[in-house]
């Protein structure tokens, strides 16, 4: 996972707690982790978080 969420452009403030989320997620969907839906859940993630 480290190396798809360099590919997704870092964001060193992701809680890992929540990178398992999105993995969990992913497998329930029948679905690989890439760098392209990891940044999406990354981007929603981030603007959900209150300011």
């Amino acid at each position: 996972m480290e190396r798809e969420l360099e590919e997704a452009g870092g964001y060193p403030q992701v809680d890992m707690k929540y990178m398992e989320d999105i993995e969990k997620y992913l497998q329930k969907r029948q679905q690989t982790l890439t760098s392209k839906n990891l940044q999406f859940h990354i981007a929603n993630w981030l603007e959900s978080r209150p300011s």
